[in-house]
């Protein structure tokens, strides 16, 4: 690597990490079938509706990650790529949360 900016290196390294695009839409795609199948199933237990908060913090990892480059511009400090991340994070730390808080649903 060369003494090049940082947005020369960040670019360098997002060339060499991409992955196939089929594999993310495969991860992404089960991510959402799943969600939707136990959206359909019913619940068994309480705080189903934690499951929106989830897909907001899916929704704003999105954001982020297509907003890249617009957000590092904002102040050269973080990346989108960076918030799509602890965005990413706090989704799955808000599942935890859920799961630690839920409670079974009496069946009629």
């Amino acid at each position: 690597m060369t003494n090049d900016s940082i947005p020369e290196q960040l670019d360098w390294v997002h060339e060499r990490a991409k992955c196939s695009l089929v594999e993310v839409f495969a991860v992404q795609v089960y991510a959402i079938l799943i969600l939707l199948l136990a959206l359909l199933l019913g619940a068994r237990y309480t705080r189903g509706a934690d499951f929106a908060i989830v897909v907001g913090f899916y929704a704003l990892a999105k954001i982020f990650e297509e907003a890249d480059r617009p957000v590092f511009a904002l102040g050269h400090i973080v990346s989108g790529h960076t918030l799509k991340h602890l965005a990413a994070a706090t989704a799955g730390l808000w599942i935890l949360r859920m799961l630690e808080k839920r409670e079974p649903i009496a069946s009629p």
